[in-house]
This record gives C-alpha cells, structure tokens and sequence, in this order.
C-alpha cells in the first residue's frame, strides 16, 4: 500500500471507511486505531446509553435505526467530551484526524460485526444517505461545536408551560407581541400562535414538531424518529398511538396521543390539529419521486422533511423557532429543552397522575429493576401522561375524541368525500391512509378537529388561509348538498362536532358540566 498520505484515500474491499486516514490503513496502525477507537465507543456506550461493550453488543441493541442512532450520537459526543491523554494535563477535545479516524474504524467494526444489518451492509453503507450526510457535515460540525464550547454557556433552562392564561396578571393572550413577553407570562400557546398568524408550509411544520414533542415529553431530536407504519388506532382508547424513541437509552415505546380537552385557543396546542397543519396545510405525506426506493432516505418517517437533519440539529431547529419570538434578552432562557421541563413539570403536579405514569411518559427511568419487565408497548402505560398534558382532571379513563359519526348517518359519505379532496398522500401511503388503510381513523379525527375549530380560528384569525382552504374544498365535494352554503355547513358541522366534543369530555372526565358547556 502506498503511505503517501497526500493521495486520495479510496473504499477497500475488506470494509475500510473511504474517510479513514491513509497512515491508518495498515494493519498494525488499524489494530492500534481500533483499540483507541474501541476504548472511547466503550466509554461512551457505558456513559451515554448504558449498553455493554462494542463486543457484547447484540443484534437487538441496534436493530433498525438503533445502529445510525447509536452512531450520531457517538459522533456528537466525540465532538464535545473532552478527555485526558499522558500528554495533556487538562482534558481537551479530540483532535480532528483521530475523531474522524476513530468515528469511522468503528462503524466498520459494527459492520464486520453486523454484516447482514441493512443500515450497516458493506459496502452498502458508504452510498447511504444517513451516512454520506453524517461524515459530510463531520468537519465542519466539529469545528463549530468545539468553538462554541469555548464560548460561556447560560443552561439556566426556563419551563415552556402550555398556558399560563389563568396564572398570570398579564397573559400573552391574542394581538400580543414579544415587547409583552416575561419570563412570567410566555407559554407555548404564544410562541405557537406567533406561527400560526404568520402561515407557511414551515412555520406549520415547526409547529408540529413543538405540539408533537411537548405531548410526548420528548427531548428535542427524538421527534424525527416517528414513522407511519409504526402508528395504530386503538379503537377503545380512542387515541392513536405511535413508536416513540428514546435517543438517550435507544427504548421504543407506545406513546398515546390525545385531544386537547377543549378551552380558549386549544388548537395551537392540539396534536390532532398540528398534524391537521403539517398534514394537509403543508403536504406533509407526499414525498419526492423514488424516496421509497432509496434504503434510509426516512420517506416512511412521520417528519421525512427532518431525515436529513442528524438528532441535534433537529434540537437547534426546536430552539430557534421557540426563541424567535422571545425577546432578545430572554431567549437563553429558552430551548427545545423548555418543552420537556413544562410537560415534565405539569404531570409531577398532576393530582392523578403517579411518579410511575410521569416516567412512562416521558421515559425517564424509575430506578426500579422491575424497569425491564414492563410490557412497552401496551398504549396504557403512557395514556395517562398523555391525559394529564392535556388538561384532563381524570387520568384514568378513555378520552373522547371528535368524530364525523356525531354529524349524523346522512353526513358520513360526504365527509368521506371531503377527507378525499382535502388529504393529499404519496400513493405508497395508501394502505395507511386509504378508506381502507389502518390510519384512516386518525385522519378522520385530524380532519374532524380542524372542522370542529373552524368556527374559533374564524373568530381568532377571520382571514387565515385554513378558512379558505375547508371552504374551497367543501365547495368543490358539495358538502352542503345544494341546500345550503359550504361556509354554512362547516359552520354547522364545527357548532355540532365542539358541543359532541365538549359533552362527551365532560361525562369521561367527570367535570363541572354547566361551567364548561357555559363557554361553548
């Protein structure tokens, strides 16, 4: 082999990473490179993820995604741990020849070890797109994360509440600006509502990302990883229930998603209708020609606009968005991280919620052995964090939901007819999303709820492009069947669904029923 470390190193047979430097393509240097590469993945597997060595590992550690997982955050964390050689006397970050040269001898270890793992295949692997995006944003991100460390960090990390209507003197209510925001009044319905009055395919997306991460009590990143065929509708709970994944501990489980109980501007803040946003408003389910056919472009994934983005720049998007509408003084009070301090904080104050259904929510761990023996994916273990989030006073209990069926048999065809016109999905999704498909359900209730707000957005924002958008379509499937007016139906239908909405919480959640029926 020739050690010319100036010619262009190329992808050997055996497995060699294109990207390992030429000096280490040898056999003693590669045996030496693998124990030091070794020696740092092992602490960080130990430290990070609380796995067993690189040789203990077992297929089901890094199943799927698991493995470009583990190898992200194995990349984030070479960049910004420093450590401690015979040659320093204080710890300093890796250099960037041996973080690169480290990072990539042990994906070839993994791929020697794994050889039949469709994400870690050789040689595959080094036409995949999760991995040509990884080690191409590698020198850079290096540079930039290590720079910034040396810059003085504020963690004073801020709760992201979801409302503080009721709890402050001075609430961020509609027409307030960011020269009205404290510290004391800013919520996420605010930072939501700042998106929502100013309408595009991204702002819509961003929220629901935001509504989708609070609801879950996710860390910033986490939210990429959701993916459609990992989505049922339970029928008796009357939620949809989703795959979560903790980047953290690399656990999936069920995590319930459920309607807001109905209140003053709600629907910023509502899975059901931000997914109604990024859904329909934002196309949300139609992906580029041939992204099925490519292994790991993520065109299966929930969010496919976030696959090329790695966990922690899914984070910065999180936070960007959140601090820009936060005065400049404020914002390093706040971050993605301010979502899971809010819901973490709500259910810890939740009457009926218990220290056991706050960590399946949010999947921290409990300390327990008894940890592993729980059945992760029966929906019940999260669908009382997902009720206390959403502002239920009984947790216990299966929550109500908008449905088409409370307009009434004669309605039914039609609004079938209005969900085809209105959604628009990839033809691969059809099986999901068809009038067959597993999830149609859910996109009833989708659907369902953006109609059943329609008549406060009408209030809140007379002139929003959703408006325009359910009154256009209901014009075009004839909803009022000649009768009366596609404005006038979906007024009816909002009037009809809110008050079946509303009495139906009211009874499961055993409330003040005059009080809150008073507010229809």
């Amino acid at each position: 082999m020739n050690d010319n470390s100036n010619s262009r190193p190329s992808t050997s047979p055996t497995g060699r990473s294109s990207l390992v430097p030429r000096q280490i393509q040898n056999a003693e240097s590669t045996q030496n490179y693998d124990k030091a590469a070794c020696d740092h993945f092992n602490t960080f597997l130990s430290v990070e993820k609380k796995l067993p060595s690189i040789d203990k590992l077992t297929y089901e550690d890094v199943e799927e995604e698991n493995a470009v997982i583990i190898l992200t955050d194995f990349l984030d964390w070479l960049q910004t741990n420093p450590y401690l050689n015979r040659n320093t006397t204080e710890p300093r970050p890796l250099a960037e020849g041996s973080a690169k040269g480290y990072f990539c001898r042990v994906r070839v270890i993994l791929s020697k070890t794994f050889p039949s793992h469709p994400w870690l295949k050789e040689p595959e692997v080094e036409h995949m797109s999760w991995w040509k995006d990884l080690v191409a944003s590698f020198t850079s991100s290096l540079r930039r994360t290590q720079h910034n460390m040396e810059e003085p960090i504020d963690d004073k990390t801020f709760p992201l509440y979801r409302d503080l209507r009721n709890r402050t003197y001075r609430p961020l209510t509609i027409g307030s600006t960011s020269k009205d925001a404290t510290t004391s009044n800013i919520d996420l319905t605010f930072i939501q509502r700042q998106l929502f009055q100013n309408p595009s395919p991204s702002h819509y997306n961003k929220m629901s990302y935001i509504a989708t991460t609070y609801h879950a009590d996710g860390r910033g990143g986490e939210v990429k990883f959701l993916k459609w065929n990992e989505f049922r509708y339970d029928p008796f709970l009357r939620c949809t229930v989703g795959l979560w994944r903790e980047a953290k501990t690399l656990m999936r489980y069920a995590m319930c998603f459920v309607h807001m109980r109905y209140g003053p501007e709600t629907y910023l803040t509502d899975f059901y209708f931000c997914m109604f946003l990024h859904i329909v408003m934002a196309d949300g389910l139609i992906r580029p020609a041939n992204a099925f056919e490519n292994r790991g472009s993520g065109a299966d994934c929930t969010f496919f606009e976030l696959q090329k983005k790695k966990k922690d720049a899914v984070t910065k998007v999180l936070t960007s968005t959140i601090r820009r509408s936060i005065p400049k003084d404020l914002q390093k009070h706040y971050s993605a991280k301010s979502l899971r301090y809010g819901a973490t904080t709500t259910l810890r104050i939740h009457r009926d919620i218990n220290d056991t259904e706050e960590t399946n929510r949010s999947g921290h761990a409990s300390g327990s052995n008894s940890d592993r023996y729980v059945d992760r994916n029966n929906p019940m273990n999260t669908l009382p964090g997902g009720l206390g989030l959403c502002e239920y006073q009984d947790c216990h209990m299966a929550p109500a939901a908008p449905t088409f069926f409370s307009l009434g048999p004669e309605n039914v065809e039609v609004f079938n007819k209005f969900i085809d016109k209105l959604v628009h999905y990839d033809p691969h999704f059809t099986n999901l999303f068809g009038r067959e498909g597993k999830l149609r359900p859910m996109i009833e209730e989708v659907v369902a709820s953006a109609i059943m707000y329609f008549n406060d957005i009408r209030v809140d924002h007379p002139s929003h492009e959703i408006i325009h958008k359910l009154v256009t379509v209901g014009n075009d499937c004839d909803i009022g069947r000649n009768e009366m007016s596609a404005m006038q139906q979906l007024v009816a239908w909002s009037t009809k669904l809110k008050e079946s909405f509303v009495t139906a919480s009211l009874v499961e959640d055993g409330s003040n029923h005059q009080m809150v029926l008073s507010a229809l």
